[in-house]
């Protein structure tokens, strides 16, 4: 197992290490189907289903009965694209970097006659006034990540948000870069819906996340695929008309759940809603203002620029390249020294996680600049 284990880590954005917390309790909830069957992961089910939904909420500032549990952040984009019912010749805005789980789902009702146009962006960058200006009578929703998956750019989302809901657009948020690393407020921000994953910065299992929808968009949605879990009828009554969803988001979990993944994701984010995310959000700004100094010093280019992260636009992320090594032999040299981090159009990206130690952070700088020496 020790060949798995990287040095140092830096690719929380990727795929983060698991919580301890989380692969404790996914064992829990294995042992109980493997014991017990279908009487042991029931009483799982039960157990964990209504208490995710609830540790969901207070993680975005919503009600439980707004969340719904599903497998990726792709999924929950798909459940509003695919639940709305588009008019020929709406309008939905995506800035021009956003990554393609938030940008596919949407290009496929352009069959159906709807408008997609993206938002320009610098350096990763882009203005609330960015959006205003692309705003036109036909604009139904705009859509964009709360943090970028390359630049770390953090979207205004409060303001953005206040301008959506000002002009009657509806308001999409990707939190897959930023649930679990900064404070969000679903209801502040006036976010329609946001979705997400488990396993970058809330450090749960793969496989795992959820969509949380408001009461406002929930009747404009009607659920693309149905089945017998998202009914308010029981399995054992008969399958007719008329058939009646279940309250809120839950109508969106049409079948059976991974309820060995709802436990570990469960476990990361109660223990996230234990700990500040002032305290997390701080220590990111940090470690991203460290790394950025240091790559700086060492002569390299940073994807957002060569100024200093601000701490209200920035948040976990950190690409770089050096104008004069190959970006391909940077990252074997840090392949050779236990480094994890990921590669991005021509970028090595690195995303430290919010335990991550200063001595690691310390001992990537020393490498690189050792690669600087040899080179």
């Amino acid at each position: 197992m020790n060949s798995f284990i990287h040095k140092v880590y830096l690719d929380t954005a990727g795929v983060s290490r698991l919580l301890p917390q989380a692969a404790h309790a996914m064992q829990t909830t294995i042992m109980a189907q493997q014991y017990q069957g279908k009487a042991g992961i029931k009483q799982e089910a039960a157990r964990l289903i209504p208490s995710l939904r609830h540790q969901v909420a207070t993680l975005l500032g919503c009600h439980p009965h707004e969340t719904a549990i599903t497998d990726n952040t792709t999924h929950g984009v798909n459940i509003v694209a695919q639940g709305i019912q588009w008019r020929k010749g709406d309008c939905i805005l995506i800035p021009d970097n956003e990554f393609p789980s938030n940008v596919y789902p949407w290009l496929n009702l352009v069959a159906q006659g709807v408008e997609i146009v993206r938002i320009p962006t610098q350096q990763g960058k882009y203005t609330v006034e960015d959006i205003a200006k692309a705003i036109t009578p036909k604009t139904r929703l705009v859509a964009l990540s709360h943090v970028g998956y390359l630049s770390g750019f953090r979207a205004d989302i409060n303001a953005i948000g206040e301008l959506c809901a000002q002009q009657g657009i509806l308001f999409f948020v990707d939190a897959a870069q930023s649930a679990g690393l900064l404070n969000i407020d679903v209801k502040k921000a006036k976010v329609s819906a946001l979705t997400t994953c488990s396993w970058k910065w809330l450090r749960g299992p793969v496989g795992a996340g959820f969509l949380y929808c408001s009461e406002e968009l929930m009747p404009q949605l009607k659920p693309a695929y149905v089945g017998a879990g998202a009914m308010q009828q029981s399995e054992s009554d008969p399958a007719t008309l008329p058939f009646d969803f279940k309250p809120g988001a839950a109508r969106f979990e049409y079948s059976s759940l991974n309820i060995s993944s709802i436990a570990g994701v469960h476990a990361a984010i109660k223990h996230l809603n234990q700990v500040s995310t002032q305290k997390i959000e701080a220590k990111a700004y940090a470690d991203i203002s460290f790394l950025f100094g240091a790559l700086r010093n060492a002569g390299c280019t940073m994807y957002t620029g060569q100024q200093p992260p601000e701490k209200t636009q920035t948040a976990g992320i950190l690409s770089f390249k050096h104008p004069e090594i190959p970006t391909a032999t940077i990252e074997q040299f840090l392949d050779q020294h236990d480094i994890a981090y990921a590669h991005w159009h021509g970028y090595t990206r690195l995303s430290p996680a919010y335990d991550t130690p200063q001595a690691a952070l310390e001992q990537f700088v020393h490498i690189l600049n050792h690669l600087l020496i040899l080179a």
